[in-house]
């Protein structure tokens, strides 16, 4: 499994990746904590509104 580190800033911010030979467009909101949205490189939302937490793989398969 490859490991991707995306940069970020201390803002809001939206960008396009290539992960997989597939492009994403990703966009990352402040509102007292961090979220992501994923979207398709032609806007069609994917997910939205992840939280992202320290320590949490969200994109790992969750198992109860």
């Amino acid at each position: 499994m490859a490991l991707y580190e995306i940069p970020l800033l201390d803002r809001n911010q939206k960008f396009f990746i290539k992960l997989n030979k597939v492009n994403y467009q990703l966009k990352l909101v402040y509102l007292k904590r961090w979220y992501l949205d994923i979207y398709q490189a032609n806007a069609e939302p994917i997910a939205r509104s992840i939280p992202l937490v320290s320590g949490i793989d969200i994109l790992s398969p969750i198992v109860i």
